[in-house]
């Protein structure tokens, strides 16, 4: 089912793409090709990198409850969807090398590992909530809120990937290559004052970390919307099938008395299929014959993956050598939108 959802949202994708790009009526030149390039091979610049500052926006989780208490009361429920990523500072390196008047071979890194949201609730204390403090299976140790919750939210996000780009008419160039993404995040929920009925407080934290591994290889196309001599605006559509390598490890850690530390856990592992599939435009201002300047947005889309928020819900929990110790959710997607500003040197 994921890999026919995947393979249909790409071909919309990159037919959406084509059929964008040959609307336009102008003529496709790169900046790194001119008509007097075209006609003396010797003229050409085969070089060119780019070095740009990304801005980027992260959707935010799905509901998913975390937290929640047994009696109904919200004060002690924490959702998901409570949460937010925000936007975060990131960079791009982008390398070219013209290989011929038509031909071309990019690769482009970008990333950022700066999504960081902390939050704090208050809570009723002594009420009921689960998940339950220790818990195997359906079995569980139950436990009485204290007088918050305090929650953590991170997320990294980094990207490589090989390109070769060929004009394929005067508007359109085609884009083929191989893509490898790489999507973490962590959760972290800490009820310093938790406890449990007659024996006392218990201090607890649950935790989940959640990793993919993209592998893939993409089509798309490029097409130059409008330009002047020193100014250009540009389109990219780009989308791929990717092999997923999703991991996700979890756990509830208490401190009981007399007991030390006892954690429930789980820890699991999905190769599945996934979807990658990224929009930008961009323009550039030719600043000299050598130097120019970058303004553009990004939209990038990637489904089926395992996220944070997910798997704490998803796990199946064991003490020691008890119990499953597995579950994983990655069948969840995200949305990445923002702007870019960079500076461009060509030789």
């Amino acid at each position: 089912m994921t890999l026919n959802r995947s393979l249909v949202i790409t071909s919309l994708f990159i037919l959406c793409g084509l059929s964008a790009t040959m609307s336009s009526g102008q003529t496709f030149a790169t900046r790194y090709a001119s008509h007097q390039e075209l006609s003396d091979p010797w003229s050409l610049k085969p070089w060119s990198i780019d070095s740009s500052s990304l801005f980027l926006f992260r959707s935010d989780p799905g509901s998913s409850q975390l937290v929640s208490s047994i009696v109904g009361d919200p004060s002690n429920s924490v959702n998901a969807e409570d949460l937010s990523y925000g936007f975060a500072y990131g960079y791009q390196l982008q390398l070219e090398r013209q290989l011929t008047h038509r031909t071309r071979f990019e690769s482009r890194y970008f990333g950022t590992d700066d999504w960081d949201d902390r939050t704090s609730q208050a809570t009723t204390p002594n009420q009921f909530f689960s998940p339950q403090l220790v818990q195997v299976g359906s079995s569980a140790i139950p436990r009485t809120a204290g007088t918050s919750i305090q929650s953590r939210l991170a997320s990294k996000l980094y990207s490589f990937e090989l390109n070769m780009n060929h004009q394929v008419t005067q508007n359109i160039e085609a884009i083929a290559g191989f893509r490898y993404v790489r999507l973490k995040d962590n959760l972290s929920l800490n009820i310093p004052d938790a406890s449990i009925p007659i024996v006392g407080p218990v201090p607890t934290v649950a935790q989940t970390e959640a990793s993919n591994d993209l592998f893939g290889g993409q089509i798309g196309a490029r097409a130059r919307l409008w330009g002047t001599s020193r100014l250009s605006l540009t389109t990219d559509f780009k989308g791929g099938i990717y092999g997923n390598g999703a991991h996700q490890r979890s756990s509830i850690a208490t401190q009981l008395p007399l007991v030390g530390n006892l954690a429930s856990t789980a820890n699991d592992f999905d190769d599945t299929v996934a979807f990658v599939g990224e929009w930008t435009l961009q323009t550039n201002y030719k600043l000299t014959d050598r130097w120019s300047v970058d303004l553009g947005y990004q939209l990038l889309w990637i489904d089926g993956v395992a996220v944070g928020t997910d798997q704490l819900a998803a796990s199946d929990y064991k003490i020691g050598n008890i119990g499953p110790g597995n579950g994983i959710d990655s069948k969840d997607h995200v949305f990445y939108q923002g702007i870019l500003l960079g500076i461009d040197y060509t030789w």
